[in-house]
C-alpha cells in the first residue's frame, strides 16, 4: 500500500509508485481526500479528489486506486484496508516509528515499512 495527496502527479509521484510496485504482487494506492489536504497541507487542493484518483489510475501503475476518507484520523486507512508492505516516499511524512506505532494501534503487527528512494530527475 502506498499513500499520497498527488497534488499534483509529478514525476517523483510516478517513480514513487514504480518503486512501490515492485515490493508486491497488488499495489493499493490511496489518494488522500481534499478534506486532508486542507488539514495537513494548510491550503486547497490543486485538483480534486477525483482527479487526482483518476490521474493516478491512468499512470498504469497500481492494481487499485481509492480515495482516503473524510475524517480527522490520518491514519484510518491502516486499519482499514488489509495490506502487508506499507511503502513511503522518502521525505514523506511521518516517520517510521510514528506508522510502526499507528499499525500496533490497528493490530497489525506483521506490516513491513519500507522507506522508498529520493526521485532522480
Amino acid at each position: 500500500m502506498a499513500f499520497g495527496a498527488f497534488d499534483p502527479v509529478d514525476e517523483g509521484n510516478t517513480d514513487f509508485l514504480k518503486q512501490a510496485k515492485t515490493l508486491g504482487d497488488h499495489l493499493l494506492v490511496v489518494v488522500a481526500h481534499d478534506s486532508a489536504i486542507r488539514a495537513y497541507k494548510h491550503r486547497d487542493p490543486i485538483a480534486p479528489e477525483t482527479d487526482r484518483l483518476r490521474t493516478v489510475q491512468k499512470l498504469g501503475i497500481a492494481d487499485e486506486v481509492i480515495i482516503g476518507r473524510k475524517t480527522a484520523d490520518r491514519y484510518h486507512m491502516l486499519g482499514e484496508v488489509a495490506f502487508d508492505i506499507l511503502a513511503l516516499g522518502y521525505n514523506q511524512a511521518p516517520t517510521n516509528e510514528e506508522v510502526e506505532r499507528e499499525l500496533k494501534r490497528f493490530g497489525k503487527y506483521n506490516v513491513k515499512v519500507v522507506r522508498l528512494k529520493q526521485h532522480n530527475r
